[in-house]
């Protein structure tokens, strides 16, 4: 009985200083809305991503490669990806040193002409020789495509019209067949991703990057949480703790019942705000992979998923201000072990940026573990070694904040 009254005069407490908690909350929430806005304006609006530039030496105008080259730039998503520059070779070369261009490509200047002959004229990639990074793969790939795709097509077309003139066929056929064969090359080249099933993996637990830097955001503010709720959390002092243990509530019965009182507010908190988070993706849809389903129904789903995690990483912040007395020096501790810990977890860089070694002990580490199961969480793909890994580390650091107490008040001769 006395156990559920200190719990209850906690939680009544805490809800008390909700109110004071929840300002700054908003405003920081308003700020990720702020920069969420920016960046997912950024990703919709494919012009604005930074595009591939490759430098194209060689007389193409007027020619079949040349038409080709200027449908891709113009019809085909490679537009947002690649951009052709037609320079001189010693334009060219400048760019390529002052690395205004990924590389280029110098086309002969009888290519045409060759490929009418029978020939097989290679086209020149010219790029800086300790370059080796995605752009240089990219363009590699594209004059490999040139050479394998568009100059046999070019080759083709002139190798019908020599065989119509040698058999008789008049101007208006050899128009009309060079028309439909013209087509039929260019509907390969812009249509090819047909001939192909795509399929992403994603950055993390099959999530796109969207979605994973969205958990990220929420992992990050499940970190700083206890910055907040410092009047909630602030370190109790010798006397308080005497008093409260004289009034037959013992160490690990204050522990729980503060613990447990801070964290029902925690989870009320996070309700609440996906509440109104649903609501706006309800009213301003967002055309991103896996944000198409969200709604209120499907962020509370989502937030009662993710309880264990709240209460794993409230659990430490719990302690923190058990382990620290002064309150402005557990706040800066508190914010220095988020970005630390979110950078060890992956929240800033996706794990696979890290070593293979780092890489399989992260989902073993307390806060590795709780990252990945707000990411299985959205993923709709729990596993129960995560419930049980986020679990047990809630409760060690629940018990270790009893010892921790207990350590204080020994120490204090209580």
């Amino acid at each position: 009985m006395i156990r559920k009254s200190y719990f209850k005069a906690n939680l009544k407490r805490n809800i008390r200083l909700l109110p004071s908690i929840l300002l700054p909350v908003l405003a920081i929430g308003l700020i990720f809305a702020v920069i969420g806005s920016a960046a997912v304006y950024s990703v919709l609006n494919s012009e604005s991503r930074a595009k591939v530039k490759l430098g194209l030496v060689g007389k193409t105008e007027g020619t079949y490669l040349g038409f080709g080259i200027d449908s891709v730039q113009k019809y085909d998503t490679s537009k947002y990806e690649l951009t052709f520059l037609r320079l001189d070779e010693e334009t060219a070369k400048s760019k390529l040193k002052k690395r205004e261009i990924s590389a280029y490509l110098v086309v002969p200047d009888r290519f045409v002409s060759d490929l009418v002959e029978g020939k097989n004229p290679q086209i020149t990639y010219v790029s800086n020789k300790t370059e080796n990074n995605f752009s240089s793969e990219i363009i590699k790939e594209v004059a490999a495509v040139i050479s394998s795709t568009v100059s046999p097509a070019e080759a083709g077309i002139y190798s019908m019209h020599k065989i119509a003139d040698d058999n008789g066929f008049s101007k208006s056929e050899i128009r009309k067949a060079d028309t439909e064969l013209s087509l039929d090359y260019i509907s390969f080249v812009l249509n090819r991703n047909k001939i192909f099933a795509p399929e992403f993996l994603g950055v993390s637990d099959g999530l796109p990057g969207e979605t994973y830097y969205f958990c990220a955001v929420i992992f990050f503010f499940m970190l700083i949480w206890g910055i907040f709720c410092t009047g909630i959390l602030k370190t109790k002092t010798i006397s308080y703790i005497g008093y409260i243990k004289s009034r037959g509530i013992g160490i690990t019965r204050q522990i729980t019942g503060e613990y447990f009182a801070f964290s029902v507010v925690s989870a009320t908190v996070l309700v609440v705000i996906s509440v109104i988070t649903g609501s706006v993706f309800e009213h301003i849809p967002l055309n991103l992979p896996g944000f198409d389903r969200i709604g209120v129904s499907s962020a509370l789903l989502f937030s009662f998923k993710i309880l264990p995690a709240l209460f794993m990483i409230t659990a430490f912040e719990f302690l923190l201000y058990e382990l620290v007395e002064s309150s402005c020096a557990v706040i800066i501790g508190q914010f220095v072990c988020a970005i630390v810990l979110a950078y060890m977890a992956g929240c800033f860089y996706p794990i696979n940026f890290f070593p293979v070694s780092y890489q399989k002990i992260v989902p073993f580490l307390p806060f590795g573990a709780a990252f990945s199961y707000i990411r299985q969480a959205f993923a709709k793909n729990i596993s129960l070694s995560g419930f049980v890994a986020v679990t047990a580390y809630g409760l060690a650091f629940v018990i270790i904040s009893v010892f921790a107490r207990k350590a204080r008040t020994e120490r204090s001769g209580r």
